[in-house]
This record gives structure tokens, C-alpha cells and sequence, in this order.
């Protein structure tokens, strides 16, 4: 069942049998906020604790908070596993909420909020795990090719059980292992369209921490 068939699960039941018609007229026009973000949003398995206190140190922070997210910040101070947990409730609970209707404006301020906490970039995650002497590799220009055919050269032995499974374009590099000093700029390339995107699955952490970045730890 999909995400948004889990939603309407919920909304419907917490409607009730009585006034269906009513009922039924109403949830029809209902958007949730997580209407709006699913395909975005961190995962709940233990894949995603570190990120999810990465996200507790994000709202610690932050001076400007729903009442809602202020408890949290105050009552978890200086426990990042378990406010990031507790902020991981709150997003289970706030996907839930509605967005708009038919009888009600947008509300903006919260689907800001869940934008902010419920959803961490890969280049956000690769940051806060990164050793001060490490870094993302960059996008554009040569500066950073000696760091990418460096990474490059570990494509050939890569190994898909332990270290994520290489995606295509990627994988596809293997038939060409001597040819770093032409194709690092692929591993560029790939590296520009993901590493901005959603952190949804551990997979993709793992590819892009090794080849995106100069990572005295791999």
C-alpha cells in the first residue's frame, strides 16, 4: 500500500461511519501535508537515525518554532538521538494534517515546517558526516578532477552487497577502468544531479559518500 493510500486510510477512519455523505464530500477535497512531500521524506527505519538527529541539531538552532516543535527542542536539549526520534514522530503525525480543503487556505507555515525537518538532502547528510578535512567534491571546473579519478578507481572493485549497489551510469564505467583521465567528468555529472536530492534510502548515501566526495574514511 502506498503512501498516500495510508493516508486516506487514516483520515477516512478518523471521519467515521455517520454523515458519510458529508464526510466523503470533504476528505475528497482534502490535501494532507504529506500529500504534498511524500516522495521526499526521511525514512523511519534505523537507516536513518543519524539523520534524523541531524535533523534534532537543525531545530536546536532555530529561534522560531510552532509550539509543537519548541517542546521538543526544549525537553530533548543535548540528546540528539532521542530528539531526533521525537521529530520523527512529529513528521509521522503531521503528514497527516490537512494542507488545504475546500473549507480551508493553504496552511503554509506548517508545510514549511515539515519541508524543513521531515526532509534532509543528501548533501545535507554528507556534510554532518564528513571529517573537517573532508568534503563534497565539486560539481563544475577541474578543481577537484585529481579527487574524482581518485574515485573513479574504486568503480572496478566496487562491491554492490556491502557498499550500495552502483547505479547504472555508474556501473557502466567498469568497461572503461583505464580511462579516468577522460570519464571522471561522468562521475561529476552524476554526482551534480543527485547529491541536491532527498535523502530517502541508504543505498544512495552510500554512493554518493564514496564518489562524490574527497572521504579520508573510505
Amino acid at each position: 500500500m502506498n503512501f498516500t493510500a495510508k493516508l486516506g486510510i487514516g483520515i477516512a477512519s478518523g471521519l467515521g461511519i455517520s454523515g458519510a455523505g458529508v464526510a466523503g464530500t470533504h476528505y475528497s477535497s482534502i490535501e494532507t501535508i504529506g500529500n504534498q512531500i511524500k516522495d521526499s521524506v526521511l525514512g523511519t527505519t534505523s537507516d536513518f537515525d543519524e539523520a534524523w538527529s541531524d535533523q534534532f541539531k537543525k531545530l536546536a538552532k532555530e529561534s522560531k518554532l510552532p509550539n509543537s516543535l519548541e517542546s521538543i527542542k526544549n525537553k530533548y536539549k543535548d540528546n540528539n538521538k532521542d530528539g531526533g526520534q521525537a521529530i520523527n514522530r512529529w513528521c509521522q503525525a503531521t503528514y497527516k494534517n490537512t494542507y488545504k480543503s475546500k473549507l480551508s487556505r493553504p496552511n503554509g507555515k506548517e508545510l514549511e515546517m515539515a519541508k524543513k525537518f521531515c526532509i534532509l538532502t543528501l548533501s545535507e547528510r554528507l556534510t554532518n558526516s564528513l571529517s573537517t578535512n573532508d568534503k563534497i567534491l565539486s560539481f563544475d571546473g577541474t578543481g577537484d578532477e585529481s579527487d574524482y579519478q581518485t574515485n573513479y578507481s574504486k568503480i572496478n572493485n566496487h562491491n554492490n552487497d556491502t557498499e550500495g549497489h552502483l547505479p547504472q551510469e555508474l556501473s557502466n564505467l567498469k568497461k572503461h577502468a583505464g580511462e579516468a583521465g577522460s570519464k571522471w567528468k561522468e562521475i561529476q555529472n552524476f554526482c551534480k544531479q543527485k547529491v541536491p536530492t532527498p535523502f530517502r534510502n541508504i543505498n544512495d548515501f552510500k554512493i554518493v559518500r564514496k564518489y562524490c566526495t574527497k572521504n579520508s574514511s573510505n
